[in-house]
């Protein structure tokens, strides 16, 4: 823990301004970064009766919060997410998520872990080479 706090980043939430945890390579740092507390999958099965699912469309990727959980929580799934990400380093792949699925993973780290936890999971979730795109009403479209 205290390697991933080494360096602090401001962060500007809507006016509120907060120090979070600056990660030297993101994808790695933030794996595995919940496993201690108690499963936020676990919560999410308990809500949604549905299996975690990545998405794909030659090298267009949307993980949705099962997928981020499981990779934050360093579950099954994890390994598939990391190499997800890592391609998309490398610029082989592109990965968008919903600010709704963004959303239910803040959410759900707050519920069942505090406000820090998910305070920490925000800065991570920032820092990972994703997009996030908004949500609404018309088809959504995923840019080039």
């Amino acid at each position: 823990m205290t390697s991933m706090l080494a360096r602090v980043m401001v962060v500007d939430y809507g006016g509120v301004l907060a120090l979070a945890p600056a990660f030297d390579d993101p994808v790695a740092q933030a794996r595995g970064m919940l496993a201690d507390g108690p499963s936020l999958t676990g919560a999410l099965l308990r809500e949604r009766a549905r299996s975690w699912r990545v998405k794909a469309e030659a090298g267009r990727y949307v993980l949705d919060s099962f997928a981020l959980l499981a990779y934050l929580e360093n579950e099954a799934g994890a390994d598939r997410v990391t190499a997800l990400l890592a391609a998309v380093q490398q610029g082989e792949a592109a990965v968008w998520m919903s600010i709704v699925n963004y959303g239910e993973v803040v959410y759900i780290t707050q519920r069942e872990q505090g406000f820090f936890a998910a305070q920490r999971v925000i800065a991570a979730l920032d820092q990972l080479p994703m997009v996030v795109v908004a949500a609404g009403r018309t088809r959504p479209t995923v840019p080039n």
